[in-house]
């Protein structure tokens, strides 16, 4: 059996030059400068769409909770609904659209963290794994790591949003154990 190493990603691998609530009042404020003429009154502000989005993610969290889940949200889900709340009017779906803005807007806030340099070479024969609570999904997580060019190969991508599992519960350690035929 192959030994491996697991890394989170934020504050682990990639740190921002920001606060994470930047970069979600980053989409808020692309929402109202592009859309503005489609959005309640009320959703105007980039403060209430980015409160609105709070209690969005809340409630889907809750509610995968209450289905057997963990208390964790995919970020298409959150848009989805965050679209039909603010918009006056029904519009095309544009959570695709907000999830690449989310990305690229990360990309312009993240670097690696020096201090993983280091941990990389002194591991860099074991087949590296990530697994992070994060609501956006392996692609996109995958997509901001490849964008930083890491030094490393990352087998495989373990996200919270893509199984609905966290690391708080230990249930998402589990599920990458199942898969990768492992035991810590």
């Amino acid at each position: 059996m192959d030994k491996i190493i697991s890394f989170d990603i934020w504050d682990t691998i990639i740190k921002r030059k920001c606060h994470p609530e930047e970069i979600k009042l980053h989409t808020a404020k692309y929402i109202v400068l592009k859309y503005e003429k489609h959005l309640k009154e009320r959703y105007r502000n980039i403060y209430e769409i980015l409160k609105e989005r709070d209690n969005i993610e809340e409630k889907i969290c809750k509610e995968n909770k209450a289905n057997g889940n963990d208390d964790e949200c995919r970020i298409i889900d959150v848009f989805k609904k965050l679209q039909e709340n603010i918009f006056k009017e029904e519009i095309a779906d544009i959570s695709e659209e907000l999830l690449k803005e989310e990305i690229e807007q990360e990309k312009r806030c993240i670097f690696i963290n020096p201090d993983i340099l280091p941990v990389f070479e002194k591991y860099k024969d074991l087949k590296m794994y990530c697994i992070s609570d994060f609501y956006m999904g392996a692609d996109s997580l995958k997509i901001l790591l490849d964008y930083l060019k890491l030094p490393v190969k990352i087998e495989k991508i373990y996200s919270s949003a893509d199984y609905l599992l966290n690391k708080r519960t230990g249930n998402l350690y589990k599920e990458a154990e199942k898969e990768l035929g492992i035991k810590p």
